[in-house]
């Protein structure tokens, strides 16, 4: 007899436990779901006003919930600036290597007309070979 006693108290208070359990679980549930809409509303830029309004959160809640986007706003950032500096890296190596590639022409260019001079070839000819003008092969004597 008290063993059944017993076992209808437990049903009884488990029953109230899981009924007070629930209800906090519904209200905590409504509750991330509430901050996990503020968060995305804030990532898509609205206004603390307009997601109050629609969410019934505080502006002290939804300051809170923008204070935790910093991170990966952070984040965005960086990834934003890594892409940038890939960008501008790519195409100033493409600037450096047209740049070089021009330099390395003239490069040539007065070597072979150096080389032309030492052979005795005439100012002309190298002017016609090389495409430098005749002060500027008058200059490597």
């Amino acid at each position: 007899m008290l063993d059944d006693v017993i076992q209808q108290m437990q049903a009884k208070y488990r029953a109230q436990g899981l009924e007070q359990g629930i209800t906090q679980g519904v209200e905590r549930g409504i509750k991330q779901e509430k901050i996990a809409t503020a968060r995305n509303m804030l990532a898509k830029g609205l206004s603390i006003e307009l997601i109050g309004d629609i969410t019934a959160l505080s502006e002290a809640e939804i300051q809170g919930v923008a204070v935790t986007l910093l991170p990966e706003v952070g984040r965005m950032l960086d990834d934003v600036i890594q892409q940038m500096q890939a960008k501008y890296r790519a195409q100033g190596r493409e600037q450096g290597i047209e740049q070089g590639v021009e330099r390395g022409i003239e490069q040539e260019k007065i070597a072979t007309a150096r080389n032309m001079l030492a052979k005795g070839l005439s100012i002309e000819l190298i002017c016609d070979i090389t495409g430098l003008s005749e002060a500027e092969i008058q200059a490597l004597r």
